[in-house]
């Protein structure tokens, strides 16, 4: 333990857990300013003044000309803080719990009732991976190279290369029927652990694959374990029938896009994530001051 900030182990973050550092990424038009700026400047120089950036102020509280001020002054806010992009709160928050993980061994657990739900995902992911390489007819096996790049460390599921292309797949096996019928595009920290992956094996490509997979005996004891016998025959039956399916009732797939602008977005705020995390204390962590 090492309240007292010597000898601070580096900083280190896990792909999976990168959508943490990724929150409230910015968003900045520069077509949609210059359009709106060239616009403002055309109104001042209709009512005979000439822009200076310095009259900005007198702009917003003068008639006929405050309402496109004050939008162009807004604009000006966002790029800045586009192009400086402060942490977030909650991205110094999470550096703050690594922190304290590394250096002092403060682990947060939550315990509940997801552990048979994670047990499944291990138990059928070579299963899962198998049966998406069947179905796209490519030859693929689960990765086991974990990366580091800098402060960043993660395993991708899958990495193979096609059409010279090097591409990235990760699985997730739903708990059920009824979570993969819900489940509609890339969340949030899929979508962020996939441009991670990307960064740290060179992909230019990556995909989303979730798979419908029967829960194995012993994990489906487990999961019903507090049910009725009247649900669990119900249960049973619904788990059996997947085997029935074809793999294309089994698979939904979805690509990733955006990855260049993303994995330079994500190198900015490990950059930043670093710094911060480098002017920590025990004390700055655990609110003291």
């Amino acid at each position: 333990m090492n309240p007292n900030n010597t000898s601070v182990l580096p900083l280190e973050v896990r792909a999976s857990s990168i959508h943490r550092l990724c929150t409230n990424k910015p968003r900045f038009d520069y077509n949609e300013f210059s359009m709106l700026e060239r616009d403002f400047i055309e109104t001042l120089e209709k009512k005979g003044l000439i822009f200076e950036p310095e009259e900005l102020e007198e702009y917003c509280i003068t008639n006929g000309i405050k309402t496109k001020a004050l939008a162009y002054k807004n604009q000006l806010q966002n790029r800045m803080l586009f192009e400086e992009d402060p942490l977030p709160e909650g991205a110094k928050t999470y550096i703050q719990e690594v922190w304290l993980q590394l250096n002092c061994g403060f682990y947060k657990v939550t315990l509940n009732s997801e552990e048979p739900k994670l047990l499944k995902g291990h138990a059928v992911e070579n299963d899962a991976i198998s049966l998406v390489g069947q179905y796209y007819n490519i030859e693929i096996t689960k990765n086991i190279e974990r990366v580091i790049k800098g402060v960043l460390t993660g395993e991708c599921d899958v990495l193979y290369v096609s059409d010279t292309i090097r591409k990235i797949r990760d699985a997730k096996c739903p708990e059920d029927w009824a979570s993969f019928r819900k489940k509609n595009g890339i969340e949030t920290a899929y979508y962020w652990q996939l441009i991670a992956y990307c960064y740290l094996y060179d992909a230019t490509e990556a995909y989303l694959d979730y798979i419908l997979m029967q829960t194995p005996q012993e994990i489906f004891n487990l999961m019903v374990r507090n049910f009725n016998t009247e649900d669990i025959h119900k249960l049973t039956i619904s788990n059996n029938n997947i085997a029935m399916l074809s793999p294309e009732q089994r698979i939904k797939t979805y690509e990733l896009e955006g990855i260049q602008a993303n994995i330079e977005f994500l190198i900015t705020r490990l950059a930043k994530a670093e710094e911060y995390y480098n002017s920590l204390t025990y004390e700055l962590c655990m609110n003291l001051n």
